[in-house]
């Protein structure tokens, strides 16, 4: 039985219980980025994705700069948008570290197979529809490398999910990044993968039953009528509907 359990910068202590209970040589730990922190001392992870480019966040830090604000010293401008203890981690780790690219500091640094992973996932796009891989995050890539291990026959059993909680991010991570990887998800059971989600609870399924589970009234921030919501309004000057801004008086 192949499990593998993609992990999350967001895991708490209950989760670590989980993977505690469920962990061992048959468990495999995809982290992302520097999820890896939340592991107990001496577990490392069996992969790690640092996606990001080297100036990831460079305009951050330069708008930063600009501003008269100062970086850390340990702040390394070449490094991932982070310090030089991540990239001396990656380098050391011994585990394979997918990459956009080869680096040379970074000997087990493993290039993404995007086009093998594009050529076994991808979505066929207009107008040409040949297959593009759609990956709007590191859980993303993840998901859709994975199903193409299992689809080439590297068959995958269980999959536990742990310390992510997109729906609770940034405005990019609840409209990109989360319907990206539920999509994944969705294929992993439709594959007959058993998907693992935390004992403690996650944002991942935690939105109400559509119709079920009750309706927001206007002034509530659900609501397509909420002011600042776009949504499909009524011209007051020709009473025809169009997409706009809410405003209520």
């Amino acid at each position: 039985m192949r499990r593998i359990c993609i992990l999350g910068v967001a895991i708490n202590a209950l989760e670590l219980e989980q993977l505690a209970e469920l962990d061992g040589r048959d468990m495999e730990i995809w982290a992302v980025n520097e999820a890896f922190k939340g592991l107990p001392d001496g577990r490392i992870p069996d992969r790690i994705f640092q996606l990001h480019v080297r100036n990831w966040r460079e305009a951050d830090r330069s708008f930063l700069y600009s501003n008269g604000k100062r970086l850390p010293p340990s702040m390394n401008r070449n490094c991932f948008g982070r310090n030089k203890a991540h990239v001396e981690y990656l380098r050391t780790c011994g585990v394979p570290v997918y990459t956009q690219k080869a680096w040379e500091d970074i000997p087990t640094a493993t290039v993404y197979p995007f086009e093998t992973v594009q050529e076994a996932v991808g979505i066929p796009l207009p107008p040409d529809f040949k297959k593009r891989l759609w990956a709007t995050s590191s859980f993303g890539y993840i998901g859709a490398l994975l199903l193409t291990e299992h689809l080439k026959g590297q068959r995958v059993d269980e999959v536990l999910v742990l310390g992510c909680e997109l729906p609770m991010g940034t405005q990019r991570e609840r409209l990109w990044e989360w319907p990206n990887f539920a999509y994944y998800l969705g294929m992993m059971r439709g594959m007959g993968i058993h998907v693992i989600l935390p004992v403690s609870g996650t944002s991942l399924l935690s939105a109400p039953h559509y119709a079920l589970g009750g309706h927001p009234k206007p002034l509530e921030a659900d609501h397509w009528l909420y002011p600042g919501n776009l949504g499909i309004i009524e011209d007051t000057l020709d009473g025809t509907w169009r997409l706009g801004t809410a405003r209520l008086e």
